[in-house]
């Protein structure tokens, strides 16, 4: 039964970029989750040099509905088959190169299912494909089987001489090019006229000679797909309307398929030849070497297979002793076997080469040598253009794929690694060309396809050079160990060293052109890669930011960054003061610290006990490192006093003004108000002009903990949320965290200048001498609690240079808009429920989800009870799947509830519909 309905669709094709072809199935597998594709009777189309039609020999067929498990036991050879018997996908168009042709051309009819014997799966056909690998039953073998069509379907070059097809207006749907359904007009439905032989003789279609070859016909419905056809010169193997014809008849007029292009059907290598001599790779053959049946009954190819069953075991226990002790004597054992002979000439000669040969690796390339070579063709540029005009001429009629997947099959070198990028490129323009704009998810470690990705590959590797060249130059005793330049000097320029930050991103050419070698700054990278090649330069330099002479350029990129981001937090050019700190929870402790100074400087010297009993405020929603740090300072935890917030998790003014007057009366000296600008379970924002007037009432320290909604201040659309921050005394920012810079990146701004070197300060003679040569305002290690100081400003500085403000602010602007879909996602579902019914004022949300079990209890204790087990239960079944993660709490009198935040900008809609999917799936039963 056809389960083709649809019930999303995406708003973009998304195109899904893997590096092993079996990591596209965990990306069908989202879309089914997300119901973009059905459960059952998936269509694909595979254009491939390979199959990939293979089977995890050993692995028990119930493993496929356990995903996890599924996923690790899967390889590039053998990903398709198990979706088969998970019943997920139905059908298969193999689209294969001239030079691959592993499986008969036409289409092959199995039943694919669970060995009764071995619990494994294994298939009907009695393809050479198959039986080579010992993968046959007979059909009454089967447990559960399952029916799978197979259509083998050669794919030759095409010629730009070719008439194209007529293009359609991009406006006729949408922007989109106009796609010919099976009964429009310009694309025939009905497949040429065929008609059953029998006794396997099959005729295909005549070539433009006229002559016609024994052939499966690919439209036959017979069920031993056997045909005889008329003469169609439109139609022969091959061709754009064979290929157009066969595919609709796998993919009918409205069926979902997905479209899977491996790489290597444009340029394909076959790896294990560059491994081996051409003597070993004949020995391989000998030794591998596939006896087909001997005639075309059941007894002959049960023969066939159990025969191949018994040789593959063999050669894979005598190379796995091999690899234990490859001693003659073991080597000898084994060549005594029948058929094994040529194993001792070829341990031999492998041990010539190498005296610790990879036997496993040999293995592999032995069960690729059997009834057929692996294709080998490096294609020319002609050859791929070909190839690309003959695919762009058979999508064009067919009707859009639901998923595109696609394997670059570079790593293991199945295509080309020097033309792997340029494949990958040209694919992408053909598939925008047919389908409008993409949505490009790359999944792999090396980028290619992404803005100037072609300087990606150069810049990673001047890099490494400057890594490598500094780490010698400086451990050479010709070298200076310092190359000295005043202050002023840098900032005002050298040799095109610039500092400024800008608002719009700089091209990797002029942050290269802008960064001296000297201060081993001469690097970009792709986005992705900045503030970890950041991370790594810094890590490399090892250096201090405790003195200018020591740390030169690092505490001056510091300087312009804080001057920057107190700028945007409002303050004036004649204001302001700061330091990057080792996490939120430490600048927020500077700001009590520097704080209490301001207010009672003896504190330095006579400590806590020359001081009255101390009083700070704080919303009950607040960061818990405020109570910590009032335990650190010796003020203790009972100084702190929670003001009560609303519904939303915002401090009430009127509240913090009581709770003021309140301390007062009971004799304790209120100091300091910390206000929220992003909660961390709610992601409220306090209201901060009305704190701003309590403190100013009160002659109290105001601090802003922004260190989660720091950085919505980089954004246009959401900065108002902080409306008022600039009356605050101090502000903690974490770029760290809504900026995306690598751990560990957070600042502590204070409005006023030089409090904070006078609070820290004492002046170690051996790092801070008073008669140095230079500004000494730049020693800033005396402003810091901390001696040795690691420099996080550097990551932060090259991301804001590559990125510029406003690239900052999309970035915090793509989190948000996924806080607001997964909201109106909730709204429109009955099988959960919003904690906070209002719009995320941050990227925070947070939800229940109701299983069916207590839909109908009405509110209550025993409700709450109950509900208050969904969300442990949920996450803990979530581990066991390790599909995603979400985290979960109570919160005052809400029983435990998911809290959802985003800060990864790679996160997408489907990936939103697919957390809701799981959680509903996984707690379906409570």
């Amino acid at each position: 039964m056809s389960t083709s309905t649809q019930k999303r669709v995406y708003a973009k094709l998304p195109v899904c970029i893997v590096e092993d072809h079996n990591d596209v199935v965990s990306h069908i597998y989202r879309a089914i989750a997300s119901k973009h594709l059905p459960m059952r009777n998936i269509k694909m189309v595979h254009l491939d040099s390979h199959p990939d039609l293979l089977i995890p020999v050993n692995m028990s067929a119930d493993v496929v509905f356990d995903k996890a498990s599924l996923l690790d036991h899967l390889s590039i050879e053998n990903w398709i088959m198990p979706m088969v018997y998970a019943d997920h996908v139905s059908g298969v168009a193999w689209l294969h190169p001239p030079w691959a042709q592993q499986i008969q051309e036409g289409r092959h009819c199995m039943a694919v299912g669970r060995d009764s014997s071995t619990t494994t799966i294994r298939v009907t056909s009695k393809d050479d494909y198959f039986l080579s690998d010992g993968l046959y039953v007979p059909e009454e073998q089967l447990e559960n089987p399952k029916p799978f069509t197979l259509n083998v379907v050669l794919i030759n070059p095409a010629e730009r001489t070719q008439t194209a097809l007529p293009e359609q207006s991009p406006e006729a749907r949408g922007g989109r090019p106009k796609r010919l359904r099976a009964d429009s007009q310009g694309a025939s439905a009905s497949p040429p006229a065929y008609t059953c032989l029998g006794h396997g003789t099959t005729l295909q279609p005549a070539g433009p000679d006229g002559h016609q070859i024994a052939v499966k016909n690919p439209f036959c419905s017979c069920p031993f797909g056997n045909w005889e056809v008329a003469d169609d010169r439109e139609h022969y193997i091959g061709s754009t309307g064979y290929v157009i014809h066969t595919l609709l008849s796998v993919i009918g007029n409205a069926e979902p398929f997905v479209l899977d292009v491996d790489l290597d059907f444009f340029s394909c290598k076959n790896p294990f030849k560059e491994l081996y001599t051409q003597e070993e790779y004949a020995i391989l053959q000998g030794l591998y070497t596939f006896r087909k049946p001997s005639a075309d009954t059941e007894e002959a190819i049960s023969e066939c297979v159990e025969h191949r069953v018994h040789q593959l075991e063999d050669l894979e226990a005598a190379f796995a002793d091999l690899l234990e002790d490859d001693c003659s004597e073991t080597v000898l054992r084994w060549a005594a076997n029948p058929g094994m002979g040529p194993l001792a000439q070829l341990v031999s000669s492998l041990k010539a080469r190498d005296h610790s040969p990879d036997y496993e690796m040999v293995h592999q390339a032995g069960l690729t040598c059997d009834y057929s070579e692996l294709p080998h063709h490096i294609s020319t540029e002609e050859e791929i253009d070909g190839l690309l005009l003959a695919v762009e001429q058979f999508l064009g009629p067919m009707p859009d794929p639901t998923l595109v997947t696609m394997s670059r099959s570079s790593l293991d070198e199945y295509c080309p690694v020097e033309q792997v990028d340029s494949i990958q490129n040209k694919v992408l323009a053909l598939l925008e060309r047919l389908y409008g704009e993409l949505e490009v998810r790359q999944n792999y470690d090396r980028p290619s396809v992404q803005p100037q990705g072609s300087q990606l590959a150069v810049i990673n590797d001047e890099l490494v050079n400057i890594l490598i060249g500094y780490i010698f130059k400086s451990n050479e005793r010709s070298s200076k160990i310092l190359d000295f330049h005043h202050p002023h000097q840098l900032k005002d320029g050298l040799e095109g060293f610039n500092l400024d930050l800008p608002d719009r991103p700089e091209p990797l050419e002029q942050i290269l052109v802008d960064c001296h070698p000297r201060f081993f700054n001469q690097l970009s990278s792709g986005l992705d890669l900045i503030g970890l090649a950041g991370e790594w330069l810094t890590s490399t330099a090892n250096t201090n930011m405790f003195t200018y002479e020591v740390s030169p350029v690092f505490l001056l990129m510091e300087e312009v960054l804080l001057k920057k981001m107190q700028r945007i937090v409002g303050w004036s050019e004649e204001e302001g003061d700061g330091i990057f700190c080792p996490g939120g929870a430490i600048s927020n402790l500077y700001s009590i610290l520097v704080a209490r100074y301001d207010l009672y400087p003896e504190v330095k010297t006579k400590g806590m006990s020359a001081l009255p009993r101390l009083a700070l405020f704080t919303s009950e929603h607040s960061h818990y490192s405020l109570r910590k740090s009032a335990a650190v300072l010796g003020l203790g935890t009972d100084s702190v006093q929670l003001v009560p917030c609303d519904d939303r998790g915002k401090m009430i003014p009127r509240e913090l003004e009581s709770s003021i007057i309140t301390a007062k009366a009971k004799g304790l000296v209120p100091f300091y108000v910390n206000a929220t600008a992003g909660t961390t379970v709610f992601g409220a924002f306090d209201p901060l002009e009305d704190i701003a007037d309590v403190c100013h009432q009160h002659q109290l320290w105001m601090h802003v903990d922004a260190a989660w909604g720091g950085g919505l201040l980089m954004s246009s659309q959401h900065q108002v949320k902080l409306q008022g921050i600039e009356r605050a005394s101090s502000v903690t920012w974490n770029p760290h965290k809504m900026m995306g810079a690598p751990l560990q990146c957070s600042a502590i701004l204070l409005k006023k200048r030089g409090l904070l070197q006078e609070c820290n300060q004492l002046c170690a003679e051996y790092l801070f001498q008073s008669d140095k040569h230079y500004d000494m305002s730049y020693d800033t290690g005396d402003k810091s609690i901390q001696c040795g100081r690691h420099a996080d400003a550097f990551k932060l500085w090259l991301m804001w240079k590559a990125k510029g403000s406003e690239g900052f602010g999309s970035r915090v602007n793509k989190c948000l808009e996924n806080a607001e879909y997964l909201y109106k996602q909730l709204q429109r579902r009955a099988d959960f429920k919003l904690v906070l019914e209002s719009e995320p004022e941050h990227s925070n949300v947070c939800f229940w989800y109701i299983p069916p079990s207590l839909r109908q209890l009405p509110p209550g204790p025993e409700r709450d009870r109950r509900l208050h087990k969904v969300a442990p239960q949920i996450k803990a079944k979530m581990m066991e799947e390790g599909t995603t993660m979400i985290g979960y709490q109570p919160l005052g009198l809400n029983v435990n509830f998911f809290r959802c935040v985003f800060s990864n900008p790679a996160t997408e809609h489907e990936d939103v519909d697919f957390l809701l999917e799981e959680i509903a799936q996984l707690g379906h039963s409570l």
